[in-house]
């Protein structure tokens, strides 16, 4: 028997091309492209997207500005288990911002609306005038408070010129409408689990989604 993974995306061909969905996707029983597949008792989660806002969208990019901001979603460990359709939708809404210079990105202790990803540049976290660490090209930051809801823990200074992609908590919720957080955290509890041998066989991909809501987040 086939096992389908935990992010799939179907309908997809209705985006790209002017066609009509070739089956009915159920909850409970379905056929795909001649397989019977049952699904019971199975907690289903479908993250949706309009064709009209996806169609207006991809034309305001170039196919080159596109593959260039999927490559560096895709390589964002918070981001690489989430379906295409999702991943695309945030290529989309992302928007560039240019930093000059010892420009402050991020200030310490302020709440946090947005990510960050390095399109080009360098930049330095700091705390106080100690330097943490410096982040180049395709290195992010500013995750933590908008997955946790806590306050900016160091500035980041701008070394150079910097450009960032910015993704801030809408575009998340408009990309994974349904509950972006939990989205992404599970996304990254699948991703460890499936990564560790021990984990893989202890946890059953049937009971995968159930274990990870007993869990919590703690800060210390």
């Amino acid at each position: 028997p086939y096992v389908w993974g935990f992010v799939i995306t179907f309908s997809d061909m209705t985006f790209t091309q002017d066609q009509m969905n070739a089956v009915n996707s159920g909850a409970t029983s379905t056929k795909i492209s001649g397989y019977d597949t049952h699904l019971s008792n199975t907690e289903i989660h479908v993250t949706a997207a309009n064709k009209t806002t996806w169609n207006a969208k991809q034309d305001a990019l170039t196919e080159a500005q596109l593959k260039e901001r999927y490559d560096l979603v895709n390589s964002i460990p918070l981001f690489e288990p989430l379906g295409n359709i999702s991943k695309h939708c945030l290529c989309k809404l992302i928007k560039a911002k240019e930093f000059k210079p010892n420009e402050k990105i991020i200030i310490m202790g302020t709440v946090g609306e947005t990510l960050y990803i390095i399109k080009e540049g360098l930049v330095s976290c700091r705390i106080g005038i100690k330097e943490i660490r410096k982040l180049q090209k395709g290195e992010y930051f500013g995750q933590n408070a908008i997955l946790m809801d806590i306050k900016r823990g160091c500035d980041v200074v701008s070394i150079t010129k910097t450009i960032c992609y910015e993704i801030s908590r809408k575009d998340l919720a408009e990309a994974i409408p349904d509950d972006y957080i939990s989205e992404i955290l599970y996304s990254l509890f699948h991703n460890f689990v499936n990564k560790s041998p021990f984990f893989k066989d202890t946890f059953p991909e049937s009971k995968r989604y159930e274990i990870f809501k007993a869990f919590s987040i703690q800060r210390y």
